[in-house]
């Protein structure tokens, strides 16, 4: 027999080896509704028509975060761009990647003026039981902060503008991010781009902007070269030339072999955000409308930037639009991002003419993650009472309270509170332990004061 306890925002599952001890974890008797939500749009060039597909989409998306079961959502939303500059190099304005504005926004959320609606003073958009930081409805501000235009970086670094923006935030003091993460918060990181990552450390000559010839070690000053240096297909990198177009297969991201930043460097600074504890893990969730990367093609094409034009590699666009301006490129390592965090990641194309459905799956994939713990589904039964073997004990804070014991509802619950497992379609053939307050175990009715819920489930091995 193995006794599991479980938090709010995880999974319960099964300890390796014999456990000497019961590992007890605590979880409230409320889902989380703590959402702490950042968006990295693609201020790059062609980037409006996705940015006003988004924007189409938003009512919808906001109406599915706030009308949630159990309590008003606690919402902290931030933009971002994915302009952090040109590595080393300060002369690159351009390309719009000087370290100036639009070239470099080092992660800073971004709260045009031009958006009124959002109060003075505040950088982020806030709504919640707490009141709300802005006037009118919360879609129409986020519309507003989401349009960053196409004017700049063409070196897109969606995954270190996402990390900088996180580590200011997680600073007090800092004046514009400061005070938009909590630590009790599910996190959600939600990008908008048409290219792969091309993140570079500062001080990387990556993204020189003297070398422009194919006779240069890196090529022409173009966006093959993050393909080049950070992917590798059957092994090898992307060809510096080739004399016509070619297929490559099992693309990955270079990661350590390269000369981007790893993406599982990304990984690891995300799932750490909410401690060291792997359970704690499922307190991030992530969601990418990108290009997929099931079509990798390069081909030579011309680089009308140079005099004269020249012939270079170049990947085709995996996916288009009607609009033939919207595209998206292989987006290798934000899908491998993407999966690295299980069924917390979701990926969908930019190139759909509506994102309806691609919003409304991030949206269900954020309110899954919302809710209560998923139980495993081989819970011992008990031989006396053909229940299944939980403890399941409640406390209502405050000083001199005591555990109460809820007791299991059964077909024809005799008392309230009781408790049941459910099935969820979030948790993929497991159970969600749900604690009724009445006869229709409404999960809307729920006590005011706040609540402690100690969950104890024997399983049988699998």
């Amino acid at each position: 027999m193995v006794t599991l306890w479980a938090c709010n925002s995880t999974s319960l599952v099964r300890p390796s080896g014999e456990p000497s001890e019961v590992a007890k974890r605590e979880f409230n008797a409320s889902p989380n509704r703590k959402l702490d939500l950042l968006f990295m749009i693609d201020d790059s060039l062609s980037m409006e028509g996705s940015q006003n597909k988004l924007r189409a989409r938003l009512p919808d998306f906001m109406k599915a975060l706030t009308v949630l079961p159990e309590g008003v959502l606690d919402l902290h939303l931030a933009v971002i761009s994915s302009s952090m500059g040109a590595g080393s190099f300060s002369n690159a304005g351009g390309s719009g990647c000087a370290h100036q504005p639009p070239g470099d926004d080092d992660g800073s959320f971004q709260h045009p003026a031009i958006c009124t609606a959002l109060k003075p003073g505040e950088t982020f958009i806030k709504a919640g039981p707490g009141g709300n930081n802005f006037d009118g409805p919360i879609a129409d501000l986020f519309g507003c902060v989401a349009l960053l235009g196409a004017s700049g970086c063409g070196f897109e670094q969606q995954f270190a503008s996402a990390e900088r923006a996180l580590q200011r935030a997680t600073n007090p003091a800092d004046p514009v991010n400061g005070g938009f993460l909590r630590h009790d918060a599910l996190l959600g990181v939600v990008m908008l781009t048409n290219e792969d990552d091309c993140s570079v450390s500062d001080d990387s000559t990556l993204l020189d902007p003297g070398q422009t010839t194919l006779a240069d070690l890196l090529g022409g000053y173009q966006s093959y070269r993050c393909n080049e240096f950070g992917h590798l297909c059957d092994g090898m990198p992307p060809p510096h030339q080739l004399s016509g177009p070619i297929a490559l297969h099992n693309c990955v991201s270079a990661e350590e072999k390269g000369r981007l930043k790893p993406v599982a460097d990304f990984v690891s600074f995300l799932k750490q955000l909410k401690g060291d504890d792997l359970e704690n893990h499922n307190r991030v969730l992530v969601a990418a409308l990108t290009g997929k990367p099931d079509k990798y093609v390069v081909e030579m094409q011309p680089n009308d930037n140079l005099s004269p034009p020249q012939l270079q590699p170049a990947v085709q666009h995996s996916c288009t639009g009607s609009n033939p301006k919207e595209y998206g490129d292989p987006a290798v390592r934000i899908k491998t991002w993407v999966d690295a965090f299980g069924q917390n990641g979701v990926l969908e194309s930019i190139c759909d003419d509506d994102y309806e459905m691609s919003m409304r799956k991030i949206a269900d994939a954020i309110v899954r993650s919302l809710e209560p713990a998923c139980i495993p589904a081989n819970i011992r039964t008990r031989t006396d009472t053909g229940a299944p073997d939980c403890t399941v004990t409640e406390l209502t804070n405050g000083d001199g309270q005591r555990p109460v014991n809820v007791t299991f509802c059964g077909t024809t619950p005799a008392s309230f509170p009781c408790w049941r497992l459910t099935d969820d379609p979030g948790c993929s053939g497991q159970k969600v332990l749900r604690v009724c307050r009445e006869a229709t175990c409404d999960p809307v009715k729920v006590p005011a004061d706040p609540r402690e819920l100690s969950v104890s489930c024997s399983l049988t091995p699998r």
